[in-house]
């Protein structure tokens, strides 16, 4: 079988692993690895683990987590930027974090804040913090990401990167059933390829880009 890369569309794709759940396959062009649209879970199911997540702004941990992102995002940005958090889940912990440093942020999710002119307008800067590795279509997604974003503004994701040293099987990242796509170094060198991005803070899991 043959199985179209959903990133870069390459058709040049190869079976990179898989399971009794599920197939992974590589892309020969943007080193995406990513799970066909046959195995994905339905969108009711992925909302209903989403909904059992412990997105609590009183949970240290969770601040810690995603202050991983938030610190080094922090002194590249001006005041009053405007930001959208984009993936921000039933309760915008990180959206509150930069709002607390002096920041305007919007929301947007597609199970928990969906409103399209959320996503028509321009931000000085976007945040999707464990978000991309959830992408059906991640091509689209990454179109509409870098059409929120003025030029010379910033996009800083989180998602937990393979690389060589990772034994894929036995990754704990590939057994949630809604991570279903795996990014490398070297598809974020696609990315930032593709869009023209400027690669400005890389320290897994975190990498902050400058668009063009």
């Amino acid at each position: 079988m043959v199985s179209k890369c959903p990133l870069c569309l390459n058709n040049d794709t190869i079976l990179y692993s898989k399971d009794l759940l599920r197939q992974y396959y590589f892309c020969k062009k943007c080193h995406l690895v990513f799970v066909p649209a046959e195995f994905h879970i339905s969108l009711q199911a992925e909302k209903e683990r989403y909904d059992y997540h412990d997105n609590n702004p009183d949970n240290p941990g969770y601040r810690n987590f995603l202050n991983q992102l938030v610190q080094p995002l922090i002194p590249l940005l001006k005041k009053p930027y405007n930001g959208i958090d984009f993936g921000s889940g039933p309760i915008p912990v990180l959206s509150l974090l930069l709002e607390t440093a002096g920041f305007q942020m919007s929301n947007f999710d597609p199970f928990y804040a969906n409103e399209e002119n959320i996503t028509s307008q321009k931000y000085d800067f976007l945040t999707s913090c464990e978000v991309i590795e959830h992408f059906r279509n991640p091509l689209e997604e990454w179109n509409k990401m870098i059409a929120m974003v003025k030029n010379r503004g910033l996009i800083a994701i989180s998602t937990e990167t393979l690389s060589e040293n990772i034994s894929f099987n036995t990754w704990y990242y590939k057994s949630d059933k809604t991570h279903i796509c795996f990014y490398s170094e070297k598809t974020f060198k696609w990315l930032a390829e593709h869009f023209q991005l400027k690669k400005r803070y890389t320290q897994s899991p975190v990498r902050i880009f400058q668009k063009s």
